[in-house]
């Protein structure tokens, strides 16, 4: 059996081996067995790190085991920086724990290389592309934000003069001037914010890293993702604590 995708993590198994989690196209998240990995001249050692994306054939026995290997991308770029690193770890990390086995996710896939690419390029602020991938990642995972009404009252952005002008997280998204008094935990976002998560969580992949957006809206950005994924993700990524430690 033949499956496209990316390596999200690998482990030491006995003294030669690894297992292996892939992200696939056609099987969602698999674990595979490379047999001989780290001996001497094995075929398989460069495929055997995270990111690598290729054709990888696999054998079904008590396990799937790994047969062969057409490596179409190392993202090896990614190593010549440790924050760049760390933060393709968080992507896979991230992939690894939405994602299940036997499910196909192509758009996690897709969202996944899309989002090494673009730290590959280095072209946008790191701390931007987290906020964007974050935001999207958890939009595909089933618990995406709402940000075109009120969460409150329902009522859509400008509907009888409400405004979004703040986010409760608890509550899942934005809610109105007039919803927003009174209330604990809510956090300012200004007009901008709204836009830009709306724009996250509609656009297409090829724009969605495609933009830049000013210091104030990256941190209200930021700020949102982290105190949403908090509330309803739940879940400490051992590479991000270890991001936070570079700062």
């Amino acid at each position: 059996m033949k499956v496209h995708g990316i390596v999200l993590s690998t482990m030491n198994i006995g003294e030669y081996d690894k297992r292996v989690v892939l992200l696939t196209k056609e099987k969602g998240k698999m674990v595979i067995f490379a047999r001989g990995a780290r001996k001497m001249n094995s075929p398989f050692t460069a495929a055997c790190e995270t990111f690598v994306y290729g054709e990888f054939t696999v054998y079904e026995g008590k396990n799937y085991n790994l047969n062969a290997v057409v490596i179409e991308d190392l993202f090896s770029e990614l190593r010549g920086d440790l924050h760049t690193l760390y933060m393709g770890f968080y992507f896979c990390e991230m992939a690894e724990y939405f994602t299940v086995e036997g499910s196909a996710d192509v758009d996690m896939l897709n969202t996944l290389y899309v989002g090494l690419c673009t730290l590959r390029r280095g072209q946008m602020r790191l701390s931007l592309v987290q906020a964007v991938y974050e935001i999207k990642m958890v939009a595909l995972f089933g618990l995406m934000m709402e940000t075109f009404s009120c969460v409150a009252c329902g009522a859509l952005e400008g509907e009888e003069e409400h405004v979004l002008t703040h986010f409760q997280s608890e509550k899942g998204g934005a809610l109105c001037d007039k919803c927003s008094k009174g209330l604990a935990a809510v956090m300012p976002m200004g007009a901008s914010t709204l836009y830009t998560l709306q724009y996250i969580i509609s656009a297409p992949l090829t724009r969605l890293f495609s933009f830049d957006v000013k210091d104030e809206v990256e941190r209200e950005l930021i700020k949102i993702s982290r105190d949403y994924q908090r509330v309803h993700v739940n879940h400490t990524f051992k590479s991000l604590e270890f991001l936070e430690l570079l700062v």
